[in-house]
């Protein structure tokens, strides 16, 4: 969520900590803290009018990585896209 939602690094902010925690006070923010294992990462690859889309879910556990799911996804553009 931390590109999607605007959030940078694991501690809480302005609006997007307050939308996360709308009963927190906002006094008590800084106090807020959030993380996750879980990321999702995407790639796309063109080579002439074909184009490879892929997504993973992923789990970092340390300095090791595990794909816990992937989603490839083949098209050809049409002239002019």
């Amino acid at each position: 969520c931390a590109a999607d939602c605007g959030m940078s690094g694991g501690s809480a902010g302005g609006g997007a900590a307050g939308a996360l925690a709308p009963n927190v006070d906002p006094k008590n923010l800084n106090r807020l803290a959030f993380g996750s294992n879980y990321f999702q990462v995407r790639g796309r690859l063109r080579l002439g009018d074909v184009v490879l889309e892929q997504r993973s879910l992923v789990k970092r556990n340390g300095p090791t990585v595990v794909v816990l799911q992937r989603e490839r996804v083949s098209t050809r553009e049409q002239a002019g896209s």
